[in-house]
């Protein structure tokens, strides 16, 4: 159980969630998300009440919640789960948001396709 969570976000910021294991990431970034609902307390983005939200919608307006390596699909590029998360027609400026913090962006495909 989480109990008096805040977590402020920058726009255009990456924020790490870091702690020892049975802290709460794994059941705060659902919630986030719209994969859970919280028994108490709201989810706020950008002013707006978002709790409520399908995790669609709660997408759809910006949030993106990326699992650890096992929920992610091993068998595409970096390039191409990015494309997967990556909003509607924004592909390329997501793609150069992310080079800095992953190189290997910059030189194409982050590993051979299998066949």
């Amino acid at each position: 159980m989480l109990r008096d969570v805040t977590l402020h976000c920058e726009t255009g910021t990456v924020v790490a969630l870091l702690g020892p294991s049975g802290r709460g990431k794994e059941t705060i970034l659902p919630i986030v998300s719209g994969f859970l609902r919280p028994t108490s307390g709201k989810v706020v983005r950008k002013g707006r009440d978002i709790t409520d939200w399908n995790p669609t919608k709660i997408a759809r307006a910006g949030v993106c919640h990326i699992p650890e390596g096992r929920g992610i699909f091993p068998s595409l590029t970096l390039r191409d789960n990015l494309h997967l998360f990556a909003p509607k027609g924004k592909v390329d400026e997501a793609i150069e948001r992310a080079t800095p913090s992953f190189p290997i962006l910059g030189k194409g495909s982050s590993r051979p396709r299998e066949g």
